[in-house]
């Protein structure tokens, strides 16, 4: 338990099993209570309590004989409603009547159970990932925990509820246009999507989209990046990138070398550390957004951080690029459902594949260029010209929205609402590059969370694990949900 993040993590599962004073199969039973009282909250799309206890004997046996598999042996984990995860349906966010039961794992399935982790469930999602406010009709949520009449943030929605309220430390995300970022900011959670190719999706028609941990520390978010980022051979990021060109994942400069993470007194050194900024783009956002992040960056600069002003010119042309690519290609991927009469689609759904559907050969060449002069200039010039660890801005440009009158079982599409609300999210995706959401604060009025993000080069993502980290134990003290959380642990502690 860190006093600081007010949150159970990875590491107090395996302490606690390490210690005798429970198992998994008594931890599962308080969770799966935990998970029927927060049943309000619209988590899952999909959730068997028999599976999760069959899960639990095994890692019982295992822990019984001495023979955990790793730190995540017993731990509850859930995945984003769009990955294969075998005894669970599919179902991408949509109606059930289109979902499909899976009899395999996918890569990130197949990794956590591997190492022990027991995956309690399927989060919904926003239908096909393409709305970054959080809402799905189908599963009628999720639910913000901090505020039921706000939106969670999408369209890892449920992934990051999942977190937010206790439940599991650690949730998959995918994230081609905010899905990770935006949610954590949104439910106070911290998330982290990683440099493109870095995990492995099944769907490899995506040129923007990348997976990650939604986590509860920066602890979780470090830990289940060295086990989802290890690479495999004969993939097709391996023949795109070049196996060879993608580094493994590692921790250096956030773990000594015992393996000890940063001391106390390290947690406030930002020494050396350059951290670019944007100011005109920075100051785009809420004036109570930007004056939470803006503190966080003056408390990087008093402990040594040193800040480097930069321009991105044509940033607003770079986000219609991201617009124009992640539009194509997921009009690309629901074209047989939308001209299908038997499947029913949510309207914002069918807007977003209608305007895919309608851009050009020669929109896309010329997002492709776009693309190329983004990748020159933040990564050649800024990131390894100039030398940065970082380029940071609030997560959002707004806060955390509310949906409209009447959108339950309807769905909402609001261009300006989802704009403002991704303002800072489309370079991390159009250019391939990790990106770090951490919380750091609430708004006054409503006490949602406020997030902070930091953008890194390609392969970057120690650095922003241990900025992160940094962070964390430096900012103020987090604060669970008040009404919408529930402490699996607290009984056995």
């Amino acid at each position: 338990w860190d006093a600081k993040t007010n949150y159970h993590g990875i590491m107090d599962y395996y302490n606690l099993y390490l210690s005798g004073k429970a198992t998994p199969t008594q931890v599962m039973e308080e969770f799966i209570l935990g998970a029927n009282k927060l049943d309000h909250l619209h988590i899952w799309s999909s959730f068997r309590p028999d599976d999760i206890r069959k899960q639990a004997m095994q890692s019982d046996q295992r822990w019984k004989d001495g023979k955990p598999l790793s730190v995540f042996d017993g731990v509850p984990v859930a995945l984003k409603d769009l990955y294969s995860v075998a005894g669970h349906r599919l179902c991408y966010g949509s109606n059930i009547a289109s979902c499909v039961e899976k009899y395999d794992d996918g890569a990130p399935a197949r990794k956590l159970r591997e190492a022990g982790a027991i995956i309690v469930g399927m989060t919904v999602m926003t239908e096909g990932g393409v709305s970054p406010l959080g809402y799905t009709v189908s599963f009628d949520g999720p639910f913000n925990p901090y505020n039921l009449k706000h939106f969670p943030g999408g369209s890892s929605s449920g992934s990051a509820v999942a977190v937010a309220s206790g439940l599991v430390p650690m949730a998959v995300g995918m994230d081609g246009g905010g899905s990770i970022r935006l949610p954590a900011s949104m439910s106070g959670v911290h998330g982290l999507a990683v440099t493109y190719g870095r995990i492995i999706l099944e769907n490899d028609l995506h040129t923007v989209a990348k997976a990650g941990p939604l986590a509860a520390t920066m602890l979780d978010v470090a830990l289940s990046h060295l086990l989802l980022g290890q690479a495999e051979a004969g993939t097709f990021y391996g023949d795109l990138i070049g196996e060879e060109n993608i580094p493994p994942p590692h921790l250096e400069s956030v773990v000594d070398d015992n393996g000890m993470v940063l001391s106390e007194k390290e947690h406030s050194n930002f020494k050396g550390v350059r951290l670019g900024i944007y100011w005109d783009h920075f100051k785009h956002s809420d004036p109570e957004i930007y004056e939470a992040c803006l503190a966080s960056v003056r408390y990087m600069e008093r402990m040594g951080a040193e800040l480097v002003n930069i321009t991105i010119p044509h940033m607003r042309e770079l986000h219609l690029s991201h617009g124009f690519t992640i539009l194509s290609e997921f009009g690309h991927n629901w074209d047989h459902r939308f001209y299908d009469p038997n499947y029913k689609l949510e309207g914002n759904t069918e807007i977003m594949i209608a305007l895919g559907r309608t851009i050009t050969a020669a929109e896309i060449l010329a997002a492709g260029r776009l693309r190329t002069y983004g990748m020159k200039k933040v990564c050649e010039d800024l990131f390894r010209g100039l030398k940065l660890d970082a380029i940071v801005s609030p997560m959002l440009g707004e806060k955390v929205s509310t949906p409209t009158k009447g959108y339950r079982g309807y769905g909402e599409s609001d261009t300006a609402k989802v704009y403002s609300t991704m303002r800072y999210v489309p370079l991390a995706n159009l250019l391939g590059l990790p990106g770090l959401s951490v919380p750091i604060g609430y708004e006054k009025d409503t006490n949602l969370p406020i997030g902070f993000q930091f953008l890194g080069d390609a392969w970057s993502e120690h650095k922003l694990i241990r900025l992160g980290l940094q962070l964390e134990q430096s900012t103020i003290r987090r604060q669970p949900p008040a009404e919408n959380f529930y402490d699996t642990l607290q009984k056995f502690l």
